[in-house]
């Protein structure tokens, strides 16, 4: 659903705790601070009782109402529907959000959960974002887009097996052919209702209704193409920041290509501060739940500030992020190995290929874990800190795609505080190197293109 921020401030807020059946709802009046609690079916019958039981405590369910409600799917719809057409302020949160705002909490059962939902909201309201109606169109419409594909699936897998049948044995075709003629007949006429369906809901929604305009005007673009536009793009409000990066991208890299003329320090840094840049545009973009996983090399990751790197005046990726959002809300974790097998190359632009890994040098950190034992372990920083040995720095492999298992002695091995680094390791002992995956060279765009999800 298209979303939007609203800072506004209520007079009532209500928490509802949905499943298939019924609605748990607690309402909060702001003014005097009193709770209630009742619970209803979750359809239309139980949504007027609702709105007469709300209507006892001044609430007429208009826009001086936030409703908050936890993001299960299909069950809030009916509900948001109702809701966004008395222009209620409809606000969905992702269940593991309002969890981590409470803490620990002990009792669980449906009057509590409202309650916290209700309590979260009246907390973060000034943090609200809230549906929007041409976010329900763009809803229907994705609903209907995939049973198009399902249709078009299903008439072109029977049109497919008819004509191959055909090709071969000219009997068996007519026979299935015959067979599945009033099938193929009722597949093409329920497209046609499909897509006539998609037009009467662009038609309903104004906003919708010019995107749709303005992207059928251009030659070349039917209203099939168009709709899969606006399913795609949420209405364009995606393509927006997809353009804002692509500058911002060719701004970085003008300024990284630069650099590296003259500066690795520089140039390094131009790099890891785009990565943060970019992290952080897709965490406002995905709104104030989300969350994200970091998948990179020890060397970006781990906290620059504890290795050699600081001296050299570097930053990276471990660093700036716990600086931007405060080391409580950031879990750095490191990998390394003792020996084994990798894939890197000779040197940049050369062919990959699997290179063995020696033992890890006397006194680093991947000997001493493999000191222990050969076991593989994940350690928590928090564990260590108060031992003295790890208080110093001490050589920590780092392999990249570039690698020289011969002389990594005199390279290889980064100083760090491994216990400030990073706020977890993972030991693997023996490491196995990877095996690409054969992607086949095509002009076709991926199945999931340009959403990925």
């Amino acid at each position: 659903m298209n979303t939007f921020a609203h800072p506004q401030t209520y007079a009532f807020i209500i928490g509802t705790d949905i499943s298939k059946d019924s609605l748990d709802v607690c309402l909060s009046r702001v003014a005097d601070k009193q709770l209630c609690y009742q619970k209803f079916n979750n359809n239309m019958q139980g949504f007027q009782k609702m709105k007469q039981w709300l209507k006892q405590y001044g609430c007429e369910l208009e826009t001086d109402t936030l409703f908050c409600m936890e993001h299960t799917g299909l069950y809030t719809r009916r509900l948001v529907h109702y809701l966004l057409s008395r222009q209620v302020a409809v606000w969905l949160e992702t269940p593991l959000q309002i969890k981590r705002s409470i803490g620990l909490a002990r009792g669980k059962d449906d009057k509590i959960d409202s309650e916290r939902i209700v309590r979260y909201a009246f907390l973060h309201q000034d943090k609200a974002v809230l549906v929007n109606l041409s976010g329900l169109t763009i809803e229907k419409l994705k609903d209907l887009q995939a049973n198009r594909n399902r249709l078009k699936k299903a008439l072109s897998s029977i049109k497919t097996t008819v004509k191959e049948m055909l090709s071969v044995d000219e009997t068996s075709g007519k026979t299935l052919q015959r067979i599945n003629k009033e099938a193929i007949k009722g597949l093409e006429k329920s497209l046609e209702q499909v897509e006539q369906k998609m037009s009467e809901f662009i038609e309903q929604d104004e906003a919708l209704k010019k995107k749709y305009d303005l992207v059928t005007s251009i030659k070349g673009v039917g209203k099939v193409l168009a709709i899969t536009l606006l399913v795609y793009t949420h209405g364009f409000t995606k393509i927006v920041f997809v353009a804002e990066q692509n500058a911002l991208v060719a701004l970085n890299a003008e300024r990284y290509y630069r650099a590296m003329v003259s500066s690795q320090t520089e140039s390094w840094n131009i790099r890891d501060r785009h990565m943060v840049q970019t992290l952080k545009r897709l965490l406002d973009f995905h709104g104030p739940s989300s969350k994200a996983i970091i998948w990179e090399h020890n060397t970006h990751v781990g906290d620059a500030r504890y290795t050699v790197m600081a001296r050299e005046g570097m930053v990276n990726v471990g660093q700036l992020v716990r600086k931007e959002y405060g080391e409580e809300k950031v879990f750095a974790v490191g990998f390394g190995s003792y020996s084994g097998t990798v894939i890197a190359a000779d040197e940049w632009g050369a062919p990959l290929k699997k290179m063995q890994v020696p033992p890890a040098t006397q006194g680093s950190w991947e000997q001493m874990l493999h000191a222990l034992s050969s076991e593989n372990k994940i350690i928590l920083s928090k564990d260590m800190r108060e031992n003295k040995t790890l208080k110093k720095a001490i050589g920590h492999r780092a392999i990249g795609v570039v690698y020289n298992p011969k002389v990594e002695h005199l390279g290889n091995y980064v100083p760090s505080t491994i216990s400030k680094r990073y706020d977890a390791f993972l030991y693997i002992d023996q490491t196995q190197a990877l095996h690409p995956i054969e992607i086949p060279v095509s002009n076709e765009p991926p199945d999931l293109y340009p959403s990925g999800t």
